[in-house]
């Protein structure tokens, strides 16, 4: 494992984070299996990515952020909003960022995982 892993999070946590605070909060989950989902506003998403967090630096443009072969480009000029919820301690995690209207959210795979449709 790369980052430090979910040990490293805050405790029952309910958290904004700035641009900053998100990237350093991914780079503590580097290498956790993690879920991304997207929340695009009309109902719950049935699409679910499962894989392996990691993240790339893309220079001045911004920080990316990819989970399994899903790639998403983080920018920083503060177009996205993130929030950082942990519940039980910080068994399980959940990082919900708005960009552009829609949500996606990063978490452990017990709380954000797939359900039996999927």
């Amino acid at each position: 494992m790369t980052g430090k892993g979910r040990q490293a999070l805050p405790l029952e946590a309910q958290e904004q984070l700035s641009d900053e605070q998100l990237i350093a909060t991914l780079r503590l989950l580097e290498g956790e299996t993690v879920c991304l989902k997207p929340e695009l506003g009309e109902g719950r998403s049935r699409l679910t990515i499962l894989g392996e967090l990691s993240l790339y630096d893309y220079g001045e443009v911004g920080q990316g952020v990819a989970v399994g072969s899903a790639r998403l480009l983080l920018a920083h000029d503060g177009q996205i909003t993130a929030r950082l919820a942990t519940y039980d301690g910080n068994d399980y995690f959940q990082i919900v960022m708005k960009i552009d209207g829609a949500e996606l959210v990063i978490g452990d795979t017990a709380l954000v995982g797939t359900d039996e449709f999927e």
